[in-house]
């Protein structure tokens, strides 16, 4: 539970798809993210591979806008699977999202990003 707060209550949920051209990651740096999630005060943060055009795997990882921290990542993903992140007892951050392939890269893939409002109760 988040300090001082007796309850938190989703309120919302947000999912959005995105046309991503997947591309391998840099050598010494997080890949930077293809969209972005302002001010998030939710439970949860999901990312899901819905389609794949020429990369063979995805890589998908989430991360604070604000200090570049990686925050959370997965590797070698297929259409179907995805990374979920519980985001509840954090404070208000600008999350980034971000995606790679170590396969061929190009091509429009699609992934779908999930996320929620939520109120906290004292």
């Amino acid at each position: 539970m988040t300090p001082g707060y007796s309850a938190i209550v989703p309120s919302s949920t947000t999912q959005r798809s995105y046309s991503v051209r997947l591309h391998n990651p840099p050598a010494n740096t997080n890949t930077p993210p293809f969209t972005r999630i302002n001010n998030h005060t939710g439970t949860f943060i999901q990312a899901m591979v819905n389609r794949l055009e020429f990369a063979q795997h995805a890589n998908i990882g989430f991360s604070n806008v604000n200090t570049g921290e990686s925050l959370a990542w997965i590797t070698g993903l297929l259409p179907g699977q995805g990374i979920w992140m519980t985001t509840f007892s954090w404070p208000t951050m600008n999350i980034g999202v971000r995606a790679s392939t170590n396969s061929t890269p190009g091509g429009e893939s699609i992934l779908t990003v999930s996320f929620d409002r939520a109120v906290f109760l004292r």
